[in-house]
């Protein structure tokens, strides 16, 4: 009787597929297993590192031939190399399985012949990565030791020795310190840490540093250096030439010239349909085209607690203004895609819409008040929306936006939603003529 491959043990069938063998039904196998079982998947991910570890250590001669079985060890025909490559392998999906934003599938990956003094970290997936012609371009798999990553463009994904994961976005220079330690120099991180790399460490310019206490934020220099933080799950402790102090999930911090101010993230975020999705990770800058997404309109959480100092004409109510005083959260909408289409979702939030900025003079004129201090907006044309072909409606309570936008490839249309951040004391805006 033909043997289930569903009734396989998990070490076995990794070990099966990586081995040749099973093929495509064991690859499909596996992913599906590993997707499943989060307690699978940490028991593969620490198998996985101790493996490279063994693969530092074999490659210097300083121990026999190895197995990659959970069980205890027993020969095989296969080569150590052959098993250390395998279990990087499954290093790679699992990291992925676990990681932040890349897909899950199962990636056979080939080994530098060049092994660092050390290893401390190793590149688990790539994607349209191009990195800096002055370093050694990490293999997909292989190990990565102290030194600066500079990538280019695209992303890529690090899983260091601790099993902390970070994906980056280029541009973007990371300093490789530790395994369990990195300083970001520009561009934008998201961080995974599991609990037995606690205390994962990310330094930012200005002398701050970020200690991870569990388990996911994301962080951005800009080119002058300014950084923000956002906590998605967890905490993170920040510590700065004043102190320290400790952020919990939806805390934001932002960073300049040493100075650390804090506030509260815009959560809860908005909840979404299928098209539309809140953008995970902090983007180092917003053109026309450089978040393009076919199936999505994204949102991008900005401010969320900025007092107006002077009042704010808004484009939605028409010819209406916020008063000086109103307190608010701002979350920017954005809709890039490669071919001509509309896309139409519904977005609901916590608290009333109080104005919609969305033409491009509006837009550019509060970029600075109240968007991301370290995500450099770069003036597009046709930035805003048209609101002859565009459909942009609010609730009768206030707290539903609905929206058809139709763009052209390679344009934008972008709004930035105003919501009240003080529901005690909502403002209704003002249909007092706006003077141009």
């Amino acid at each position: 009787m033909r043997e289930s491959i569903h009734d396989i043990p998990l070490d076995e069938l990794a070990c099966r597929y990586l081995e040749g063998e099973g093929g495509a039904e064991a690859a499909a196998a596996l992913s599906e297993r590993l997707r499943d079982d989060a307690t699978a998947r940490g028991n593969v991910l620490a198998l996985s590192r101790m493996c490279v570890l063994l693969t530092e250590i074999m490659s210097d001669d300083r121990t026999a031939r190895g197995t990659c079985s959970f069980a205890p060890p027993a020969p095989r025909t296969s080569t150590f190399r052959r098993q250390a490559a395998a279990w990087l392998a499954v290093a790679a999906v699992i990291v992925i399985a676990v990681g932040l934003h890349l897909a899950m599938r199962v990636v056979p990956v080939r080994v530098t012949n060049e092994k660092p003094a050390r290893s401390l970290a190793m590149l688990t997936d790539a994607k349209e990565a191009t990195f800096a012609s002055t370093m050694v371009e990490p293999a997909l798999g292989g190990a990565i030791g102290a030194g600066d990553v500079s990538l280019r463009s695209g992303s890529a994904q690090i899983m260091f020795m601790s099993g902390a994961v970070v994906d980056l976005t280029g541009p973007c220079e990371l300093n490789v310190i530790d395994v369990n330690h990195a300083a970001l120099l520009r561009g934008s991180l998201s961080a995974f840490v599991r609990a037995e790399a606690r205390g994962f460490t990310v330094d930012l310019p200005g002398g701050v540093r970020l200690v991870d206490l569990g388990t996911r934020f994301d962080a951005q220099v800009s080119e002058t250096g300014a950084a923000d933080v956002i906590v998605r799950q967890g905490r993170v402790r920040v510590v700065s030439a004043d102190g320290s102090i400790e952020l919990e999930a939806g805390g934001m911090a932002h960073v300049a010239a040493g100075r650390v101010t804090f506030e509260p993230f815009a959560a809860p975020l908005p909840r979404t349909d299928n098209k539309s999705r809140v953008l995970d990770h902090l983007p180092a800058r917003i053109t026309a085209s450089n978040l393009v997404d076919d199936e999505h309109i994204l949102v991008i959480p900005e401010r969320a607690d900025v007092t107006l100092t002077r009042p704010l004409p808004v484009d939605l109510p028409a010819n209406a203004k916020l008063p000086a005083g109103t307190h608010v959260r701002s979350y920017l909408v954005y809709k890039a895609t490669t071919t001509d289409v509309a896309l139409a979702s519904t977005l609901h939030f916590d608290a009333p819409i109080v104005g919609i900025l969305c033409q491009e003079e509006s837009l550019a004129a509060t970029d600075a008040v109240l968007g991301l201090p370290s995500v450099e907006y770069v003036d597009a044309k046709n930035r805003g929306c048209e609101l002859d072909s565009d459909q942009v409606k609010i609730s009768a309570d206030r707290r539903t936006l609905t929206l058809r936008l139709f763009s052209v490839a390679a344009s934008t249309d972008q709004l930035r939603v105003l919501v009240a951040a003080d529901t005690a004391s909502t403002p209704t805006p003002s249909n007092e003529k706006v003077r141009p």
